[in-house]
Order: C-alpha cells, then sequence, then structure tokens
C-alpha cells in the first residue's frame, strides 16, 4: 500500500499491523469497527486532494495509482478563435490547457451519468 494511504490512515485512526508474527500483509488491522476514522480519512483525503491540485501535483501519481488508470490520446481540431478562448480560460484558472480540457471531460462525463 502506497506510503501516503497509510500516513493518511493512521493520522484518521486507523489500527495498523506492525511486525507481529501474525501479521496477514494487509497494513490496516480490519478487526475494529472504523465508523469514525472512516469519515476522518474521507475528510482528510479530500483535503489532501484538493491540497495537491492546487499545487499542481499529479494526485494519482502521488497516491501510487497513476499506472492503474488508463488514459488515451485524443487529437481535436478547433478554429483558432476558440483555441485562444480556452487557452484565456486556462490562463485564468492558473492551470494548463489540457488541465482545462481534461476538467471538461471529466465533468462532461459526470454530468451525463446523472441523465
Amino acid at each position: 500500500m502506497n506510503k501516503n494511504i497509510i500516513d493518511l490512515a493512521q493520522q484518521a485512526g486507523f489500527d495498523l499491523w506492525k511486525d507481529e508474527h501474525w501479521n496477514p500483509g494487509d497494513v490496516i488491522d480490519w478487526s475494529s469497527r472504523y465508523d469514525n476514522e472512516f469519515v476522518n480519512y474521507s475528510k482528510s483525503l479530500i483535503r489532501e486532494v484538493l491540497l495537491l491540485q492546487e499545487s499542481d501535483t499529479d494526485v494519482l501519481s502521488h497516491f501510487g495509482l497513476a499506472d492503474s488508470v488508463n488514459k488515451e490520446t485524443v487529437e481535436i481540431e478547433l478554429p483558432d478563435q476558440e483555441l485562444l478562448a480556452l487557452m484565456r480560460m486556462a490562463h485564468e484558472q492558473n492551470i494548463t490547457f489540457n488541465q482545462l480540457v481534461e476538467k471538461s471531460i471529466i465533468n462532461f462525463i459526470a454530468s451525463e451519468k446523472c441523465k
């Protein structure tokens, strides 16, 4: 398990296995009820993801998940005026053009799933 995920779990209050001889190889000891800890973990995770995005850090790599995501390269042709407008929009949001496109696609997919 990724060290950053383990750190968040530990901060949230999960009991973690150490070097016990009965350690099944998992990091979190799931023999307890973790309702409150799960809420704390979720809040910490969301907070950390937002901070990582603000600092322009690759969130998936930070949590060791970059290899688990399938990405495709897509070529699009845009008229110069539209391209310039989108680049300005990205600049105003202080993100790259690629980040703006990725964000737009994710928002579109999320809105389509609701329909």
